[in-house]
């Protein structure tokens, strides 16, 4: 409810800051319901940018298509079991601040199959102070 109050606020705020609008944004169910399930890591700025963002790019109506790659992905599954070991490794190794020694121990696998399987993913890229 929170995320659908902001967004309509949102909503308003740039119906009058955008001049040549005559109307607030019209969103179709589905695109409703992957912004309302959507998980804001950046807190009500990512939202608050989302709305922006469409006001400038989308004429009135705001279709599952007009949203950005990072929101559709987090509602299409991993098609394969590798898929969903890169995304898990992903995450416990960002929950721990990429300590390898307590991210193998976590996932029960020792530090070499870890290291092993962050260069079979191609995971380095994503490490922040390595």
């Amino acid at each position: 409810m929170e995320i659908e109050n902001l967004l309509n606020y949102f909503n308003v705020k740039f119906l009058h800051e955008f001049k040549n609008r005559e109307q607030k944004l019209q969103f179709n169910d589905d695109a409703m319901k992957i912004i309302l399930n959507y998980d804001y890591k950046g807190n009500i700025r990512e939202l608050q940018n989302l709305v922006l963002s469409l006001y400038t790019f989308t004429t009135n109506e705001v279709r599952q298509s007009n949203l950005p790659d990072r929101m559709l992905r987090k509602h299409s599954y991993p098609q394969s079991l590798e898929e969903n070991e890169r995304i898990h490794l992903k995450r416990i190794l960002e929950k721990n601040n990429w300590n390898k020694t307590v991210s193998a121990e976590i996932l029960g696998i020792t530090r070499e199959t870890l290291y092993r399987k962050i260069e079979k993913y191609k995971l380095k890229e994503f490490a922040k102070h390595e």
